[in-house]
């Protein structure tokens, strides 16, 4: 969180480093039946004095609200149970907004709103109060990166992961985090040898 808030905007180096670890981690997470529910900038640290790049540099905080999905019928446990509505509203799906149904995809959409923002400096959507933030990922369609800049140029392909991510239907996104990792490790540094973006030269 406080590495957005110095920079507004991460390089692209820095986006496949940092997300392809926490891709990972959640999709490890996932395979155990166990969804975070609260994906925010504030829930992910970067370690001190380890490069980016290194394995290890890069933490998912506070499984406090997960839930263990059960083996029964798709039902899904409560650990922590301190609320109706879980989560935080800048980064939350729309289904758990809307106090549907959960399951792995719903991180997907909330790591997308945590990308957006990484990508922007802002997150996708911005209500003049919770309730208000909560009906707009509900209703409305997320901007493209683009747009949110106010005309910045994104490769389409980082526009094409971060829409598929926040997707409003569960499953129009992608339903395995590991295969967001190879894709977005895989567009970063391809683009980064190219066109980067950057918030030195995309303004």
């Amino acid at each position: 969180q406080s590495l957005i808030k110095e920079r507004g905007r991460l390089a692209l180096p820095e986006i496949a480093s940092i997300f392809a670890q926490i891709c990972s981690g959640l999709a490890h997470a996932h395979y155990q039946q166990i969804i975070h529910r609260d994906i925010k900038p504030a829930n992910i640290m970067l370690v001190d004095d380890m490069p980016l790049a290194d394995e290890g540099s890069v933490k998912i905080l506070d499984f406090g609200i997960a839930k263990i999905v059960g083996s029964a019928g798709g039902e899904l446990q409560t650990l922590t149970q301190t609320g109706e509505i879980f989560g935080s509203p800048f980064y939350m799906s729309p289904e758990q907004c809307s106090g549907a149904a959960i399951d792995q995809r719903s991180d997907v959409y909330s790591l997308g709103c945590v990308l957006f923002e990484a990508l922007t400096g802002t997150p996708p959507f911005s209500g003049s109060n919770a309730l208000r933030t909560m009906m707009l990922h509900v209703n409305e369609k997320a901007p493209s990166l683009k747009e949110a800049t106010l005309g910045a140029q994104f490769p389409p392909l980082i526009e094409q992961i971060v829409a598929k991510m926040l997707s409003k239907s569960p499953g129009d996104r992608y339903s395995d985090l590991g295969i967001v990792a190879i894709e977005l490790h895989r567009a970063c540094n391809r683009l980064s040898a190219s066109t980067p973006v950057s918030p030195e030269n995309a303004d």
